[in-house]
């Protein structure tokens, strides 16, 4: 079983039906912990979900795919933050590994297509609900 199709995952798509595995597979999306919280003070019920080094907390599948969009559009920026930085690399050192640089452009590409693709599938999950 890969980081992103984990235990934790299968348990979140066998309550929520979230349709996602071929997307999410090699996406760089880790789901860590998945838990049910009931507020013993407030009387409310949540669910808490790890996804990366974010916690949502939701309590139905609308709120859910809200709250891994904006985890997405996070991740987005985050990617063309390093692609930024590895360009600028090519452009300024006078020595650089320009191979291997070339490999993590690749590598950030591919993550960045397969989080477009998540987006994608939400969207179309959220039309189909309605």
């Amino acid at each position: 079983m890969n980081d992103e199709i984990n235990d934790v995952y299968l348990t979140l798509d066998s309550i929520f039906k979230l349709k996602l595995k071929s997307q999410i597979k090699e996406s760089g999306l880790t789901f860590k912990k998945f838990l049910y919280i009931t507020d013993l003070v407030k009387e409310n019920k949540y669910y808490m979900l790890y996804v990366c080094s974010d916690v949502i907390y939701f309590n139905d599948l609308g709120e859910l795919y809200s709250e891994l969009e904006r985890i997405i559009d996070k991740e987005l920026i985050d990617i063309m933050n390093e692609v930024n930085s590895y360009q600028n690399h090519l452009r300024t050192d006078l020595k650089c590994d320009e191979t291997f640089i070339h490999n993590e452009l690749d590598g950030l590409g591919y993550k960045e297509s397969k989080l477009y693709k998540i987006k994608a599938q939400i969207e179309k999950n959220t039309k189909n609900k309605k």
